[in-house]
């Protein structure tokens, strides 16, 4: 038996699939720190933990709970590469460059979990299958198996499927929890959001939320945009920001 999740607008879903993380983390904008992280989710508290490794003093913002965005609704899936299967991105980023990204991605697989180990996290390493819906798509998967094995990947190609053995899975709420045990006491604050950044002179800037408190912190670096650093970062006025 099959179910279906249906919504009214289906980009959205108003509460998160997995359960969230049971800590919580009240607080306030800082008045003052090296890094403000905004956003609570995979992406955030993984930046948390490599700025604490390399002695980055960071607070990081979530304007409702941790894994309350996109990481409480994600497959969890731990898959090597891009979303284009490996002949697609070679020839859309070149042999090297491909090459480069699919070992990035598998260093991070396990360096993301090593950092969380002894915590159960629902990590699973048992592969990935990619089925081909197309003759263009078997030719197109047929070949990345030939280059993947080139290049040193592990794979294998049965004729209609790819397999690929180091991929992985894990509950990603869990893997945000995990990540945010992690942080100083006081580092991870929930129920803060974030309305603007607004740059300073020199290397400071300011931070607002909607109670008008203001954050100072290092500004974008000279040169760049502020208005396009808050809208990479999913902030504007009265704005979204991931988790």
């Amino acid at each position: 038996m099959s179910h279906v999740i249906r919504s009214d607008d289906p980009t959205r879903m108003s509460t998160p699939f997995w359960p969230r993380p049971p800590e919580r983390y009240p607080g306030q904008l800082p008045e003052q720190a090296d890094v403000l992280v905004i956003g609570g989710g995979i992406t955030g508290v993984s930046l948390m933990h490599h700025l604490r490794v390399r002695g980055i003093d960071a607070v990081l913002v979530e304007r409702n709970h941790l894994a309350a965005g996109a990481s409480g609704r994600n497959a969890g899936f731990l898959l090597a590469g891009v979303a284009d299967c490996y002949s697609e991105a070679v020839r859309i980023f070149g042999r090297s460059r491909a090459r480069d990204i699919w070992n990035m991605t598998m260093e991070n697989h396990a360096e993301e979990i090593e950092a969380v180990a002894g915590q159960e996290i629902g990590h699973r390493r048992k592969g990935s299958v990619i089925l081909a819906a197309s003759e263009r798509e078997t030719e197109r998967l047929a070949e990345s198996a030939q280059l993947m094995t080139e290049d040193g990947f592990d794979c294998t190609w049965d004729g209609s499927r790819l397999t690929n053995p180091g991929d992985g899975e894990v509950t990603p709420s869990l893997l945000v929890g995990a990540f945010a045990r992690l942080a100083p006491a006081g580092s991870v604050r929930e129920g803060v959001e974030v309305t603007g950044i607004q740059a300073g002179k020199g290397m400071q800037g300011r931070v607002r939320d909607p109670r008008h408190q203001r954050l100072h912190a290092p500004a974008p670096a000279p040169g760049s945009d502020p208005a396009k650093a808050g809208a990479d970062a999913g902030v504007k006025a009265g704005g979204d920001p991931a988790g």
